[in-house]
């Protein structure tokens, strides 16, 4: 049998931290996340969303009195058995640099999680250029 090759573009991390979930037409719920990249998170609920749902997330990155917030907006990519995959479709500047800091502090490979990230900020420095 052939081993298939990982194309995700960002390198995943687990964490097991809770969040709390916004979306439309249900009330906010909680969840917990099973590993975060900063394309987007898989999440363990009880309260699922459909596919194609739009959803904030809001999450406490740090320790006890020193908690910062990671604020995102996603949109639900799967769902399977209490699962949820959410991709972010953007995740509060103010959060950014938070995201990647946890991120590599729970991979198991740090300098591709850094080698990605600056690859990711090529892309939209040039994007940023050809557009001016």
């Amino acid at each position: 049998m052939k081993k298939s090759e990982n194309t995700r573009k960002f390198t995943r991390s687990n964490i097991s931290i809770a969040i709390r979930l916004w979306a439309s037409g249900v009330s906010p719920f909680d969840a917990m996340v099973i590993d975060l990249s900063l394309s987007g998170i898989l999440i363990q609920t009880d309260t699922t969303l459909a596919i194609g749902s739009k959803c904030h997330i809001s999450m406490l990155l740090g320790h006890y009195m020193h908690e910062l917030p990671l604020n995102a907006e996603g949109v639900v990519v799967r769902v399977h058995d209490g699962v949820m995959a959410i991709s972010f479709d953007a995740v509060a500047i103010e959060s950014s640099r938070e995201l990647q800091n946890i991120i590599v502090f729970h991979t198991d490979d740090p300098e591709q999680c850094l080698h990605e990230f600056e690859q990711a900020e090529s892309k939209v420095h040039q994007a940023a250029m050809t557009n001016t």
